[in-house]
């Protein structure tokens, strides 16, 4: 039997599934304030969220429990998607062929079903559905960067973070871009362009958990729009700031499920063939991302993102 291909790898983040009790709080900053759209096939217990020709980027399905039910990382061909099952196999990790139901379900020809080592629920597809007959149309006339690097990218919280690297690294073969130290241990991988598609971090005492999600758009002008109809609806997080790895300008939003939303323009492309990684000294920002409220700084510094923790117009608490 010849052994897994190590040159194998995922794509972008093609989607993510979310749960919530609050689909109309969902729709509301999704399309309202961010500007995304209302994808077909919604209904009173399903909300897709279109930002581009995919028929949906994020699916939130009506439940009692808030927060990430899976991610969807796109594939680039068949031989792939099985190259990387047998890999993730050799890894440990139990890949199993989706059903024809369930394929249909996430709108995508082929499916494998797996988990990282917190138990949550991935999966590797090629094949997503697209629509031409019924293009994304933004409300605010926003347009989103996708394309090859997939929605954005995804932020989690690893109980083991040598396991995690390992399964996001070896397993689905992405490549790291930098490192992040501090009081934490901290890794942005990817495969595309995109600077990176997951970060990883681990603290000591914090839970596996889901941090935030990114999507970013094409232009300063959406950003800042969209900025003040966050800040006009109360939904801001983090004040505009810019990252030091990716160079992306960006502020952060609160969703009814917990996780924060960063919204971004400006991210810088990488070539991965003559990318050298960094190691950061545990700053987030040249600028900015202050959070605006006590209860944001209180989660914020409970993770111990930063030493510090400003809060907007008044002493930190």
């Amino acid at each position: 039997m010849a052994p897994p291909d190590a040159g194998a790898t995922v794509g972008g983040l093609g989607y993510i599934g979310l749960t919530s009790n609050d689909l109309a709080g969902w729709r509301r900053l999704a399309c309202d304030v961010l500007g995304m759209a209302v994808g077909t096939g919604s209904d009173d217990d399903t909300l897709l969220l279109k930002m581009d020709e995919n028929v949906y980027r994020v699916a939130i399905a009506r439940g009692t429990e808030e927060g990430l039910s899976h991610q969807g990382w796109e594939v680039a061909n068949g031989p792939t998607l099985e190259a990387l099952g047998e890999r993730l196999a050799s890894l440990g990790y139990a890949a199993d062929a989706a059903s024809p139901e369930q394929c249909a379900e996430r709108q995508v020809g082929a499916m494998l079903r797996t988990a990282d080592p917190d138990g949550r629920h991935v999966e590797l597809y090629v094949g997503a559905r697209k629509e031409d007959v019924r293009p994304f149309v933004s409300p605010h006339g926003t347009r989103f960067v996708t394309g090859d690097g997939g929605l954005g990218h995804l932020v989690i919280w690893a109980t083991d973070h040598e396991a995690a690297l390992r399964f996001y690294g070896r397993g689905l073969g992405l490549g790291t871009t930098d490192f992040l130290t501090g009081h934490f241990q901290g890794a942005f991988l990817g495969a595309t362009a995109r600077h990176h598609s997951v970060a990883i971090f681990s603290v000591a005492g914090v839970p596996a958990h889901v941090d935030h999600f990114m999507v970013e758009v094409d232009g300063i002008a959406a950003l800042g729009q969209a900025h003040d109809r966050a800040l006009a609806a109360g939904d801001l997080a983090m004040t505009l700031g810019q990252h030091w790895n990716d160079r992306a300008t960006s502020f952060y939003v609160t969703t009814p499920s917990g996780m924060d939303i960063e919204y971004a323009w400006g991210a810088r492309t990488v070539d991965r063939s003559t990318w050298v990684s960094t190691l950061g000294n545990g700053e987030i920002s040249f600028w900015g991302h202050h959070a605006t409220s006590a209860e944001h700084a209180k989660k914020l510094r409970a993770e111990q993102w930063l030493a510090d923790f400003r809060l907007v117009g008044q002493e930190t608490p």
